[in-house]
């Protein structure tokens, strides 16, 4: 219920929320580590449930297109920067405005965010969610 409130408060900050028929906005939601290495209903000793699928349902009920992949332990972290940086560009190629674009990145989701930042010159927005470490720090700074 937590992630589910959060991702709804981001939302709403961003853009507020609206009635729109089709989407106009659209959302990367890159999941934290515990999905490669448990899957979809991963546990946290420490956090509990991760709610994987509530979070990305509850994206979709605030009329954005989600975009979601649920990455595996052996998912290669630039390949997989480089491929949401691609479909980022895609969108743009379409017609969709980079400030209709945000990529939202929990946890190690968070440190791919701030890849695909350093990698897509496109101006979209991004929420990082729990996302700092030393390594983060050493290599965003």
């Amino acid at each position: 219920m937590q992630n589910r409130l959060l991702m709804t408060i981001c939302l709403l900050a961003l853009w507020g929320c609206g009635d729109e028929r089709e989407p106009t906005k659209h959302v990367f939601y890159l999941h934290g580590m515990i999905i490669e290495t448990q899957g979809i209903y991963a546990v946290s000793k420490e956090f509990g449930p991760y709610e994987y699928t509530r979070i990305v349902d509850s994206l979709g009920t605030t009329g954005v297109q989600v975009y979601s992949e649920v990455r595996t332990k052996e998912t290669d972290f630039d390949d997989f920067s480089k491929k949401i940086s691609g479909q980022i560009d895609s969108l743009v190629k379409k017609g969709v405005p980079p400030s209709d674009i945000t990529v939202i990145g929990a946890s190690k989701g968070g440190m791919l965010a701030m890849n695909i930042s350093t990698i897509n010159k496109n101006a979209v927005k991004y929420v990082l969610l729990g996302a700092n470490s030393p390594h983060t720090e050493t290599t965003f700074n």
